[in-house]
């Protein structure tokens, strides 16, 4: 997603259902102080990853590629999620 901020706090994409009394799974992104923060929760807990390192609030044009790969453990069978936030 490509993106030209210049808020320092908002909302940019967020996909997701409402479960029944909790929310479901979601999928959002947006910034917090400049920084780009992502949460997400897909049945297993939420997860907040944020980018302490780059404000993309400084109307230029920034590229940002979200990957989220499962991790398998070789003694169990349940998957470590490791987020990747690329700006």
């Amino acid at each position: 997603m490509r993106v030209k901020v210049t808020e320092s706090d908002g909302l940019l994409f967020y996909v997701g259902e409402e479960g029944t009394g909790d929310w479901g799974d979601y999928l959002a992104i947006g910034l917090t102080d400049g920084h780009l923060q992502m949460g997400y929760n897909l049945g297993d807990g939420e997860i907040i990853a944020k980018d302490n390192f780059s404000r993309i609030d400084d109307g230029h044009w920034h590229l940002i590629k979200v990957e989220r790969s499962v991790i398998q453990s070789r003694h169990r069978s349940n998957g470590h999620c490791l987020v990747t936030i690329v700006v």
